[in-house]
């Protein structure tokens, strides 16, 4: 497992490589610059004009490692599914952003509408699909071989979207104010991945279902 997570960090990491010169240059020449809020720090402002959308270089790097995998991981699809979806909800904050050339792009209804709508697909899928049932892991108890489970019945779904609006939310509030939150990112999906790794509870494991 560790292996195949370390193997998919360096493909990600050589695709966002190869196209972070390409599409960096190509977005500063189209003007793609993020609007920095006025009433933040004034050390935020030397950030105004980064380009606002270099988070598809990211995306880019997600997606195609995750189709490289899909065929000895399908199960990887639902989770793609949750990524491209709020990837494609920046998409348009940011697109707005540019072309209102303002500091907000969607208002806060509208991001949670859509975010409501892609989490509600993915939690149907969880409990229709049999394949994860309703249970959580404990953490540091051993894994899903020996480790406590704790059955949340209907309470799954309010917790799935509790997570997985925290997270998504959480990492935006804690660099808001200038939308530029990628060190922010690199933290949390690091954290994830050792944790994924220490407990065995990443999508490599669904293969040895």
């Amino acid at each position: 497992m560790i292996n195949e997570t370390i193997l998919a960090i360096i493909i990600s990491f050589a695709i966002s490589a190869l196209l972070c010169p390409i599409v960096i240059p190509f977005l500063h020449k189209l003007k793609f610059g993020q609007q920095v809020r006025d009433d933040g720090p004034q050390a935020h402002l030397k950030k105004q004009g980064t380009p606002t959308m270099g988070g598809l270089v990211i995306l880019a790097s997600i997606i195609i490692t995750s189709v490289l995998y899909i065929k000895d991981y399908p199960k990887i699809i639902p989770v793609l599914f949750v990524t491209a979806g709020f990837g494609i909800i920046g998409f348009l904050d940011d697109y707005i952003k540019i072309v209102m050339k303002r500091s907000e792009g969607l208002n806060p209804l509208q991001k949670l509408v859509g975010q409501f709508v892609i989490t509600g697909i993915f939690a149907y899928y969880l409990v229709s699909s049999g394949e994860v049932g309703t249970s959580m892991l404990i953490p540091f108890t051993g894994g899903f071989d020996r480790g406590l489970m704790l059955s949340l019945g209907w309470l799954f779904v309010p917790f799935v979207f509790c997570v997985v609006l925290g997270t998504d939310n959480g990492v935006n509030f804690t660099d808001g104010l200038d939308g530029l939150c990628t060190s922010v990112t690199i933290l949390v999906a690091t954290f994830m991945t050792i944790v994924a790794i220490g407990e065995n509870t990443g999508i490599s494991r669904l293969r040895e279902r």
